[in-house]
């Protein structure tokens, strides 16, 4: 008799009424917990906004990206001044065979007064590019 008894409790216990019940239950909870999410959300958009956090993040953003202008732009000045360095170099060493040049004129072959006009069409180019090397670092230096 007493398992009838137990066998009776456990049917009422299961009986579609009851899983409907738990159903509510269940339903309810996840309810709950999307309502503290939503909640959550909100107490954390209104301190995030509130609290100067928002600020402080896009002031961030700010310096992280002006950080990253300012490594582009001392890379550029660096190369702009090692091109102006070789410029340098390529004049100086032009200069120099011209002034080597010069000092022998009057024993020229007529070989060396072709070299020597090629040199000078060669300080030409060389000149202009100094010149542009120097007008960029310049334009780099401004940061234009």
């Amino acid at each position: 008799m007493a398992t009838r008894r137990a066998v009776v409790s456990l049917r009422r216990f299961s009986t579609p009424s009851s899983s409907q019940g738990s159903h509510k239950l269940a339903s309810s909870s996840s309810d709950l917990l999307s309502n503290q999410r939503k909640w959550l959300d909100r107490v954390y958009k209104v301190w995030y906004e509130e609290s100067g956090m928002r600020e402080i993040y896009q002031l961030k953003e700010k310096v992280d990206k002006s950080s990253v202008e300012f490594d582009a732009k001392q890379r550029q000045v660096a190369e702009a001044r090692s091109e102006l360095s070789a410029a340098l170099k390529a004049w100086e060493e032009s200069q120099g065979q011209h002034t080597q040049l010069l000092q022998t004129r009057d024993k020229w072959t007529p070989d060396q007064a072709q070299e020597f006009a090629s040199l000078v069409q060669a300080e030409v180019t060389v000149r202009n590019n100094l010149e542009a090397a120097k007008k960029n670092l310049t334009k780099q230096d401004c940061g234009v």
